[in-house]
């Protein structure tokens, strides 16, 4: 039986790959911090929980990790978040021959994280990008959005995060440039999210699944989806995706995210709507596992479309902020009340994890003292 490691236990990703490489017999075990509430503990197909004390120390929470993949022989170690994606890029990079590190090289998932190279190389590949202004000066109409070139980066051996602002004035743009952190000003665009997600080993796509975003937990200013539905491959996008992964010489999972025709930006690693890629036929980490062991020969492109799955507590969300400002919204009640719809959280019949997930943000806030980043 071979034995897997995933860091995070609190996201939909690391639940969904427990949940899938559990399925068909692996050994999971799972590496958190104390200070956050971990679902995928209680997932039936969790083995083992390493949980340490987080500290926002670079160096400190390599050699947790380091210390860890010394104590137990592992077949793979799977990130799910980009501060886990950094840390064991990191590690693979001082560590030659930890080809099971399922991570690109730390500067290949530095540029991957770069909005800006990102943006440079989709608009070098055909996909239609944002405007982007070098001055406030610039500016023709407002709103615009600021945001910082990297969601999460490390500055001096610390975990620094970055922010965005939808500035209505210039005032309030000159304001957000001051105070977000390696800023991008480009133009505001609106239209439906949708998706592209991929796995690219050798060189090549060798799995692909696309969505579209149905709800989102903050509908009013816009976020992480909550409810998304499987549509078919724009295989025009894909064909430029793969060019965009070879010119960035990239090696694993990426999801290229779009609103209306425009191309936003590339999340290297796995993501929240994983498991809706799982439920629709597409299953990610066991390609992955196959793909790198050199079993997965031919491209994997069909699934099914039209299925639609939800983030209970993010569609729980999207209704509360929803009915704040109409409360008589009939539409949205019915959609979100709807008990027959697919969950992210629940599937082979492992329930555990949707009731502490949905219980968590309490949890945190009320049980949890130490702070998270």
């Amino acid at each position: 039986m071979e034995k897997i490691l995933i860091l995070g236990g609190w996201n939909n990703a690391s639940l969904s790959i427990a949940q899938s490489l559990g399925h068909r017999g692996y050994h999971i075990d799972i590496f958190t911090f104390s200070c956050k509430i971990n679902k995928t503990k209680f997932s039936r197909y969790t083995k083992r929980t390493i949980c340490r004390k987080f500290d926002n120390n670079v160096n400190y929470l390599v050699d947790l990790i380091v210390k860890v993949l010394e104590n137990y022989n592992y077949d793979y170690v799977i990130p799910t978040n980009d501060m886990f994606s950094l840390l064991l890029a990191r590690i693979k990079e001082s560590h030659r021959g930890k080809e099971h590190l399922l991570v690109p090289d730390y500067n290949i998932l530095v540029r991957a994280m770069d909005k800006q190279n990102t943006m440079q190389l989709a608009s070098k590949n055909g996909f239609p990008v944002p405007a982007t202004y070098s001055s406030v000066d610039e500016v023709e109409q407002f709103p615009v959005v600021i945001k910082s070139r990297f969601s999460l980066f490390i500055e001096k051996n610390k975990f620094k995060r970055g922010s965005m602002k939808v500035a209505t004035s210039r005032e309030e743009a000159l304001s957000a440039l001051q105070h977000i952190p390696y800023p991008m000003l480009m133009r505001k665009i609106t239209g439906t999210g949708w998706g592209i997600e991929v796995l690219f080993v050798d060189n090549r796509i060798l799995a692909a699944f696309s969505h579209k975003r149905l709800r989102e937990a903050n509908p009013i200013t816009g976020s992480y989806s909550s409810a998304a539905i499987s549509i078919p491959l724009d295989h025009n996008a894909l064909s430029r995706i793969e060019k965009m992964l070879g010119d960035l010489k990239w090696e694993g999972v990426a999801m290229f995210e779009f609103k209306g025709d425009y191309f936003l930006e590339v999340n290297g690693r796995f993501w929240g709507s994983l498991p809706l890629a799982i439920q629709s036929g597409v299953d990610f980490p066991y390609l992955y596992l196959l793909a790198v062991s050199q079993k997965l020969h031919n491209p994997y492109l069909a699934y099914k479309t039209g299925i639609k799955s939800r983030w209970l507590r993010a569609d729980i969300a999207h209704l509360l902020r929803t009915l704040k400002t109409n409360p008589l919204n009939l539409k949205a009640l019915a959609e979100v009340l709807n008990p027959f719809q697919k969950s992210y959280n629940m599937v082979h019949f492992d329930p555990f994890p949707e009731v502490v997930d949905l219980f968590s943000p309490f949890l945190e806030k009320y049980i949890l003292k130490q702070p998270c980043v």
